[in-house]
């Protein structure tokens, strides 16, 4: 399949560029999603409808790569009686539109479509995306599952994942926060950025993320010290 001219906008790749300043990945549109009546869309989707899930899907993977969340995760405690909370705040957008993000190749297959793109940082976000690399930061995976129609009352096509994605992040933290410490902290504090495009499947009947993410603790809050 060959991108229309509405991409014209995200021209192709410039000369001169290394790897370091540039960040690539793929974004997966079913063409007849099955949540698409959640959202007053009309399955199967039509060529300009799945370029525009695609592209403001892969904005938000980019927003997660370049400046992450910052997140609270309270462990869940039953002789005290607390469930488990994690909140994740994203620290920064990449908008739909955005010049530096760039169209690549696209086709169709298997009732997929699928978009590569490429980001092209400025200055300031290679010195984001270079501070997840830095001491004291690791790489963690898992994978995650959601409900099809997204959270609740949900009605933002493009964060209709969200769900899935949380769910990955927050398997994450909590088997990374079982092997820092043998006492369960009261609450961390740190931040989480995706290392690559999370991968998506559809797995009975919930939304499956396989996700990998760059981790770094700030702050850990123990019983004794509340």
């Amino acid at each position: 399949m060959r991108l229309r001219c509405f991409f014209v906008v995200f021209a192709g790749l410039a000369s001169g560029l290394t790897a370091q300043e540039i960040l690539r990945g793929e974004v997966r549109v079913g063409i007849e999603p099955v949540y698409a009546l959640s959202l007053g869309q009309k399955s199967p989707l039509n060529e300009m409808d799945m370029e525009m899930w695609a592209l403001e899907e892969t904005a938000l993977s980019y927003a997660a790569m370049i400046y992450g969340w910052a997140f609270e995760y309270e462990p869940g405690d039953k002789a005290r009686m607390l469930a488990e909370h994690i909140n994740l705040k994203p620290l920064g957008t990449v908008h739909f539109g955005d010049t530096r993000m760039k169209a690549d190749t696209a086709h169709i297959e298997d009732g997929w479509f699928s978009l590569w793109t490429e980001y092209h940082l400025g200055e300031t976000q290679q010195q984001r995306v270079k501070s997840w690399s830095k001491a004291g930061s690791v790489e963690l995976q898992a994978t995650g599952y959601g409900n099809l129609e997204g959270k609740a009352n949900g009605t933002e096509r493009s964060r209709i994942k969200d769900a899935a994605l949380e769910d990955a992040a927050g398997k994450a933290i909590r088997e990374k926060m079982r092997g820092l410490s043998h006492n369960r902290p009261l609450r961390v504090k740190g931040r989480l950025a995706l290392a690559s495009f999370p991968v998506y499947g559809i797995e009975g009947g919930l939304w499956t993320v396989y996700a990998r993410f760059r981790f770094i603790l700030d702050e850990t809050e123990q019983y004794a010290a509340f």
